[in-house]
């Protein structure tokens, strides 16, 4: 079942691949319309790396069991899990940092604020989210 809807994952992407190559060379109007078939050839880029990624991964897992067990061990071991927490985290410092700057740069600019309304509030929702996670954990230990 799980072959079968990657393969699905695959076609759809190619066709939406396909759809925004096609949909460049059509003359759209001004707007989100211009951008329709970069989005659609960025959503079909991710799918088709993403179930292409899975395909191939559960093909070599078939193929070579000892390798399955291996990345089994790997992934469920305390340390990896631990070493990927703290990568996450100190990506996430560095992210918020940047994504500050980043928001001051647009304000700085001039940019329209169309640009700089959205960013704030994602950024401002990530550090909530963090605010929240924070409250549960140590509400939990």
């Amino acid at each position: 079942m799980k072959r079968g809807k990657n393969l699905f994952l695959i076609l759809i992407s190619f066709s939406l691949l396909m759809a925004g190559f096609l949909l460049m060379q059509a003359p759209l109007t001004q707007g989100v319309f211009r951008t329709t078939p970069y989005l659609l050839i960025g959503i079909g880029c991710g799918l088709f790396g993403y179930s292409l990624n899975t395909t191939i991964t559960r093909t070599i897992e078939r193929q070579y069991p000892e390798i399955a067990a291996q990345k089994q061990i790997e992934t469920q071991d305390e340390r990896n899990q631990a070493l990927l927490c703290r990568a996450k985290a100190k990506a996430y410092d560095v992210m918020t940092y940047a994504f500050a700057v980043l928001i001051l740069f647009y304000a700085f600019l001039g940019s329209s604020i169309e640009i700089v309304l959205p960013s704030i509030f994602v950024y401002l929702s990530i550090e909530f989210s963090a605010l929240f996670f924070r409250i549960k954990y140590e509400k939990e230990m």
